[in-house]
């Protein structure tokens, strides 16, 4: 059919480039079951509802996860999106620690969707257990453009 159409050095190069392609992949995939090393540690990119799904498999670890960001007073969290906030779904968020050693300017990021860089714990002070967890430890916060705004 199709293939045999193909010149034998053509179909050579074809299967050479799916094999690079499929390696690409499967390494995509084992880094983002293992996490990525950056030398001093490892950080696990993570959806928001994987960590409210399996908190227990990301318990102690250093997260990279995105959201929108809600800093109210005795309510900072990071939602699924804007409406979770909107309707106190608050079981749909994570709280965030703000009193962090890194320099965030915390106000430019209020009410915008985020990526935050933390270390996530499933196991929430009593105070905040309407949430699914806490994220501790802020390592680093940055916008997510805005595409109808760029």
């Amino acid at each position: 059919m199709m293939l045999r159409s193909i010149h034998r050095g053509q179909r050579q190069v074809l299967a050479c480039c799916f094999g690079t392609v499929l390696a690409f992949i499967c390494q995509g995939c084992r880094q983002h079951d293992a996490g990525i090393s950056t030398g001093t540690m490892t950080v696990h990119r993570v959806s928001l509802i994987r960590l409210i799904a399996t908190p227990r498999e990301y318990h102690g670890r250093v997260v990279y996860v995105a959201g929108y960001l809600v800093l109210e007073h005795e309510g900072n969290a990071l939602y699924l999106d804007e409406l979770h906030h909107r309707h106190q779904l608050l079981n749909n968020g994570l709280w965030l620690e703000t009193n962090t050693t890194a320099k965030v300017d915390w106000p430019k990021f209020n009410r915008q969707y985020v990526e935050v860089l933390a270390t996530f714990d499933a196991d929430s002070p009593t105070d905040q257990t309407l949430y699914s967890g806490k994220l501790r430890e802020v390592r680093g916060v940055s916008l997510i453009p805005n595409p109808g705004n760029p």
